[in-house]
């Protein structure tokens, strides 16, 4: 277990350690990150691999098992994690702005996503159970159609005044699971025991990674992920791990980028993070999530961490010209994602001294010793 908390420990430490570098460099120089080219592109392909590796670690078996909590959490828990935040924002910090609960929603949208390169780092590690690890990871990676309508098809159309039309999300969600649809048939048909079988797979993920990039749509690489499995991928892990961690490095660059040229609005920020971790995430959880275990539920309540596809969905709405004046979104889900990395870490060590108190473990051990000798004792009855 130690080593576990360790490595976990050790990731974030290095995380840390870049975004705070990545800060300062950016301070010093004031160098605007969002001016660098094809930084958005990078960002896409990044979340595009999480998304896909994220989905790739889900055992199908054990997910076909738990669709109905999953379900409700995305159809009714990430809603109410938007929309929950967002009035505590708009209430505290826009109440005499125009259109400002639609602005409050916009910055919700942003920090509801549960990052999935993030919590396929945490999993890794995390000493929770297999059905609990799936309600979290497909949380994570299938959450993002739903914030993405909420952002673009509902919220920033009624912060620019205009009409809600949701038609060409649908198009756009029509035609991912129409490529989704083809993709599986060919993968069953044409593709599967074949001998080039897992060299044929790298190369359609390739291309979906090149669609998702050029088309913002990241459905797809989450749900390819669940039948799109190469052998390479599975007989070598260390591979996606690698791949992973990179990327969760390339977060904290980029978000401690951010955070030295944008002026930080930390109580606005704090009042948008409080009730996205404390309440929203706690309440979804608690509400729609049973018999999972105590010690797994905890985790999952206290699981919601932000990361690269919360800081991609920020530039995009940001290039709108949409938000509050000194700094628009950036400056309040900035503070907002660095709060929640706060809350995140310090009630997870609280958790884990609890888990893994030695009083707690010995305790465990005796308990389990004592049904051990009961159960002999009954047998020698008998």
């Amino acid at each position: 277990m130690l080593s576990r908390l360790g490595k976990l420990r050790g990731l974030l430490t290095v995380s840390i350690a870049l975004g705070l570098s990545a800060y300062i460099f950016a301070l010093t120089i004031q160098l605007d990150i969002r001016d660098l080219p094809y930084l958005d592109k990078l960002m896409s392909a990044a979340i595009a691999i999480g998304l896909y590796f994220n989905t790739f670690e889900i055992e199908t078996n054990l997910l076909r098992n738990q669709i109905g909590t999953v379900l409700k959490i995305l159809l009714f828990g990430v809603p109410i994690k938007i929309l929950l935040p967002a009035a505590s924002l708009a209430l505290l910090y826009f109440f005499d702005v125009p259109d400002g609960y639609w602005i409050a929603g916009l910055c919700s949208t942003v920090v509801a996503q549960i990052d999935p390169i993030s919590t396929d780092s945490f999993l890794r590690q995390s000493g929770m159970r297999d059905e609990s690890k799936i309600i979290l990871r497909a949380w994570a990676s299938l959450d993002d159609p739903i914030t993405v309508l909420f952002a673009f098809y509902i919220f920033l159309p009624l912060a620019l005044s205009q009409s809600f039309n949701p038609g060409d999300y649908l198009l756009n969600l029509l035609l991912t699971l129409s490529i989704w649809i083809t993709l599986f048939i060919i993968h069953s048909n044409l593709i599967r025991n074949q001998p080039l079988q897992s060299y044929i797979e790298i190369t359609l993920l390739t291309a979906v990674v090149l669609y998702t990039v050029a088309s913002g749509q990241f459905l797809l690489p989450a749900v390819v992920g669940l039948f799109i499995r190469p052998t390479l991928l599975q007989r070598n892990p260390q591979i996606s791990q690698t791949i992973t961690s990179v990327i969760f490095y390339i977060s904290a660059i980029v978000l401690g980028s951010l955070a030295g040229i944008v002026p930080i609005k930390w109580l606005a920020g704090l009042s948008l993070a409080l009730p996205m971790f404390f309440m929203a995430q706690t309440i979804v959880a608690y509400v729609l999530i049973k018999d999972c275990g105590l010690q797994d539920k905890l985790r999952i309540m206290l699981g919601h961490q932000n990361g690269m596809t919360a800081m991609l969905l920020t530039i995009s709405l940001e290039l709108t010209g949409v938000g509050p004046q000194n700094g628009g979104l950036f400056s309040i889900t900035l503070p907002a994602i660095l709060w929640i990395a706060l809350f995140y870490l310090s009630s997870n060590s609280l958790l884990d001294s609890w888990i893994y108190h030695p009083t707690r473990i010995s305790s465990s051990k005796n308990i389990k010793s004592s049904s051990k000798n009961t159960g002999s004792a009954n047998k020698l009855i008998k």
